[in-house]
């Protein structure tokens, strides 16, 4: 099987991996399942990032937790409208931000109101990595304090235009093992 780098965000997944980040990752939902894969824990108590959204949001979210990514990445342009549940809040396009206090974002260009909404809030959020596809927004008062462990120092930063072309071999992972075998705790 071959994955598209044009459509899942390859280049951010190694650069992910080769500052092999740690803590909350909120995904936009088409590439939750693809982070939570390549990224999550695999037992518990195993260093990785936690992925606070994925494409199961039918099956696994409740309706208060879908309105919130789905008010985050579409705002009120939703086609065919959206059904919000009893307990769903209000729309607040912003509120997606700060709940449960995600330490990163995982950013779909191609979705602009999502990339509005981030930019509105800068002064909380640092851009960390950009390509023409995707990008991963970190959590100011960690990122930008080099006395704090998720520190990203501008040197790992990289913001660009990339593109990357052709086909990977599913399923197209950073060399993931070296991010497990960095963080390995025991015999």
């Amino acid at each position: 099987m071959q994955v598209d780098p044009g459509s899942f965000p390859v280049l951010a997944f190694q650069w992910i991996a080769d500052r092999k980040l740690e803590g909350k990752l909120f995904s936009t939902g088409k590439w939750g399942q693809y982070a939570l894969a390549t990224f999550g824990a695999r037992n518990p108590g195993q260093p990785g990032l936690t992925v606070g959204f994925d494409g199961r949001y039918d099956t696994c979210y409740p309706r208060s937790i879908v309105g919130i990514h789905f008010d985050f990445t579409v705002g009120r342009n939703f086609p065919s409208g959206r059904y919000r549940g009893a307990d769903t809040p209000p729309p607040d396009p912003g509120r997606a931000l700060s709940w449960h206090a995600p330490d990163y974002w995982l950013i779909d260009r191609r979705e602009p109101h999502a990339v509005q909404v981030v930019a509105q809030h800068t002064h909380d959020w640092t851009l960390l990595y950009q390509d023409r596809l995707a990008q991963v927004w970190g959590r100011s008062t960690l990122v930008n304090d080099p006395h704090h462990a998720r520190h990203v120092p501008l040197t790992d930063r990289q913001i660009t235009d990339r593109e990357l072309s052709g086909w990977r071999r599913w399923p197209a992972a950073p060399d993931r093992w070296s991010y497990v075998r960095h963080h390995h705790v025991g015999p």
